[in-house]
């Protein structure tokens, strides 16, 4: 599996209808509304990187309002377990 996150811009005003197509994208892990650069940050989860591409080629790039996109493939994560 592959794990990316994907940060977006879009157009003005058109944040809230962009986030509700993309929370529906059965790929989508997790997804947040954002301050600052990107107005959308998102994690996914595909099978490859070709399947990555497709994803965003095919489905992301496509939803009216979205100005840009960039896709960080995650190399390696890391869980914050807190000990008591």
């Amino acid at each position: 599996m592959i794990r990316a996150y994907i940060t977006i811009k879009s157009e003005i005003g058109k944040v809230n209808q962009i986030f509700n197509r993309l929370k529906n994208i059965k790929e989508v892990v997790s997804i947040a509304s954002t301050a600052g650069e990107f107005d959308i940050i998102m994690m996914v989860s595909v099978l490859d990187l070709e399947k990555l591409c497709e994803l965003v080629t095919n489905n992301i790039h496509k939803i009216p309002g979205i100005i840009d996109t960039e896709t960080h493939v995650i190399a390696k994560e890391g869980r914050n377990v807190q000990k008591s």
